[in-house]
């Protein structure tokens, strides 16, 4: 049965606090194992204690997410205590549990700041630039570290056990529940059961009088905070100079990936629920939630696409479902059940979220490529990119492999973001203005629209895009006599893109080929302005439509003149050639003529649909509406042709509103003088609605064919 309304932030709250509790907590037992074995019961207690701070702090932040520890942020982090506090004794300070606690405070509280900073600075835009074969990578070298580790920590237990088959089978255990659970019901918190699992074997084996390491123990209340030694780098002279550079370094590293988790979550969720992707709205509340947890000794603490994909099953994440989780956690505390969890259990929940974390798709795709069996580019350079990563992480470090795969992650971006500056080409013959037109000209640009170049550039356009830019550009405009350069996508430009651009131009002048700039501030204004810097005399154009417009009207005006004309020159309507002198002048006595001046409407959207309109002189613009105010720009109307014809024939209110562009001049046929005029000269009736059959037709005609032919 689905949850409730009101129920729905209580069950958002479980499911979210059954993926995060657990990895929280594994990561918490793996940074404690490697810096500080003997506290892990403390690390534990501040692991629980920040889930219940940050939930709190952040459930009214613009975006809510779930938060929890991740096991690549803690092994990093131990990584970085374990690299510091070897340099400790040079410097005069001991080696100790409570100094490399010192420093995991000391670094977890500045990456807090870090983050905090990069919300400021809106550094969430440049998240995009990470590819995903980043995150495999360290997802599957994570999966092999756990793997290595716990199996060294389950042999160490087992081996000063007094029953040696204890730690295995209770570990077993909960790697089993979860696997099966993870098979058969995958809604529910799978790790979650396997802890539940491990507390039924503590039960069992307690009362057998077997006895087992647990995360707590009885009456564990002493955060790490209060067992780190800050004394001791205060009285080593010097000592806190010399670390302050390092740990902040290393703060950055953490922070960033912090803040990356959250982002990623944070988008994860936009793409389910609607909502705006994380802003910095809130960001103050969070870094003073994640300082807090910082200063009690936990490991880093980020959104989590985990828990809060368990938590957004059910619908948006509420606020109420981060302040009920936050309470939940307190319960845990309070209730003590953590101290009926073996510690070997964590290990079985670790190996559980290993089989989970690691990409099967990348392992299967480099088998493929060493069995030589046919792959595509990309999936070579992902696949070389995720073995970058965990090459570096595991023979090195992990903050190696984390600068490995910004990196060759940032390289990868830019290589595939100028490979193909073109995203397409099209000829007038695949892509035509929405402009209305006779059958004769729509006749013409089906026979020679190969003359129109259109080239629709990608959205990045840098240094490294200019020389297959220009490749591109000279080689498909062969044969051209007109080149539309479609800018829509375009964000961003530099000047050596700008010099390439102006070179073609000039180049593609002296072939005798027009070139218009379509679109160039659709973004903003840096485009058009940087292009108009160093092209000559550019011809602009305010979108691809408008562009095509003209370079149609240049080519109708090339290969049969008697078709066009300029907008202030009057031409004869369709509807009065080849009719008899007697007809014509009894169909001009029905038809009311009107000047339209520019910004003035022929018709309106919505608008009851009386008549239609013949333009003589002058060209319109068909607009649709976009949202509640503004609207946009569809078509264009040149004189010869006939608007409103659709509504008029089916009596369905007007689909879009005609604007005059320059001086208009229009014959009028209302509703009535088509009655008066069926009347009197029916066979001239017949005639009209014929014209409009066969323009209409040939409308349809050559929008299929041109679809055919794209």
């Amino acid at each position: 049965m689905a949850p409730t309304r009101n129920s729905r932030p209580l069950t958002s709250a479980l499911d979210a606090l059954g993926a995060s509790l657990p990895m929280s907590l594994g990561s918490s037992v793996l940074l404690y194992l490697l810096i500080a074995p003997q506290h892990v019961g403390a690390g534990v207690l501040a692991a629980v204690l920040s889930l219940a701070l940050v939930h709190f702090f952040t459930a009214h932040s613009h975006r809510p997410v779930f938060y929890g520890a991740r096991f690549f942020e803690a092994a990093t982090v131990a990584t970085m205590v374990l690299g510091l506090s070897a340099q400790l004794p040079a410097m005069g300070v001991d080696n100790t549990p409570a100094t490399r606690m010192a420093l995991l405070i000391a670094l977890v509280s500045l990456a807090a700041l870090v983050v905090g900073a990069l919300w400021a600075a809106r550094a969430q835009r440049l998240a995009r630039f990470i590819p995903a074969p980043v995150y495999i990578g360290f997802a599957n070298t994570i999966t092999i570290a756990i793997v290595m580790s716990q199996g060294s920590a389950l042999l160490r237990q087992a081996a000063a056990h007094p029953t040696a088959w204890v730690p295995w089978a209770v570990a077993g255990t909960v790697l089993a529940s979860a696997l099966a659970t993870r098979a058969l019901r995958p809604k529910w918190p799978a790790t979650a059961i396997g802890l539940v699992a491990g507390c039924a074997w503590m039960v069992g084996l307690s009362a057998a009088g077997i006895q087992l390491p647990t995360v707590m123990s009885p009456g564990q209340w002493r955060l790490p905070a209060t067992e780190a030694d800050f004394l001791a780098f205060w009285l080593a002279r010097g000592a806190p100079l010399e670390l302050a550079g390092s740990v902040a370094l290393n703060a950055v590293v953490i922070g960033t990936l912090m803040f990356l988790n959250t982002v990623v979550t944070g988008q994860m969720l936009s793409q389910t629920d609607d909502r705006e992707r994380h802003g910095r709205q809130g960001a103050g509340r969070e870094t003073l939630a994640l300082l807090l947890a910082g200063a009690t000794g936990t490991a880093p603490m980020s959104g989590s696409p985990t828990a809060s994909a368990a938590g957004a099953r059910h619908g948006p994440i509420e606020p109420a479902s981060l302040v009920i989780l936050a309470g939940l956690a307190l319960l845990v505390l309070v209730s003590q059940a953590l101290v009926w969890l073996p510690l070997v259990a964590i290990s079985g929940v670790m190996l559980h979220d290993a089989w989970a974390m690691w990409d099967r798709g990348s392992l299967r795709k480099a088998r493929d490529w060493l069995r030589r069996r046919p792959v595509a580019r990309q999936v070579k350079e992902d696949t070389l990119l995720i073995l970058g990563v965990m090459a570096a992480s595991l023979l090195v470090n992990m903050i190696a492999g984390l600068l490995t795969g910004l990196v060759l992650g940032l390289l990868l971006h830019a290589v595939r973001s100028t490979r193909q500056p073109v995203r397409s080409v099209w000829t007038g013959e695949q892509l035509a203005s929405n402009c209305a037109r006779s059958r004769d000209e729509l006749q013409l640009l089906s026979e020679h629209g190969r003359e129109i170049r259109v080239f629709q550039l990608d959205s990045q356009q840098f240094f490294a895009s200019a020389s297959q830019l220009s490749r591109t550009v000279r080689e498909q405009s062969r044969g051209a006599q007109f080149v539309v350069m479609d800018w829509m996508r375009v964000e961003h430009i530099d000047s050596s893109v700008a010099l390439t651009i102006a070179r073609l131009d000039a180049h593609l002048r002296q072939q005798g080929v027009l070139v218009w700039h379509a679109g160039t501030q659709q973004h903003n204004d840096e485009v058009a302005a940087i292009l108009a810097q160093h092209v000559a005399q550019p011809l602009w154009a305010a979108d691809l439509d408008r562009a095509l417009e003209q370079a149609e009207n240049l080519l109708i005006q090339r290969f049969n003149p008697a078709l066009s004309s300029s907008f202030e020159d009057p031409v004869e309507p369709p509807w009065l050639a080849g009719l008899p002198a007697p007809q014509r002048r009894t169909l001009v006595r029905h038809l009311t003529e009107r000047h339209f001046q520019p910004g003035e409407r022929l018709l309106t959207e919505g608008a009851p649909s009386d008549e239609m309109w013949l333009i003589v002189r002058g060209r319109c613009s068909v607009y649709l509406k976009h949202g509640s105010e503004r609207e946009v720009r569809i078509a264009g109307v040149s004189p010869g042709t006939t608007v409103g014809e659709m509504g008029f024939l089916d009596g369905a209110p007007r689909s879009a509103t005609v604007v005059a562009e320059t001086p208009v001049q229009a014959l009028c046929m209302t509703r009535a003088a088509m009655r008066a005029l069926s009347a009197e000269a029916p066979e001239t009736v017949q005639q009209i609605l014929t014209q409009l059959t066969t323009d209409l037709s040939a409308r349809l005609r050559f929008a299929n064919r041109r679809s055919l032919s794209q």
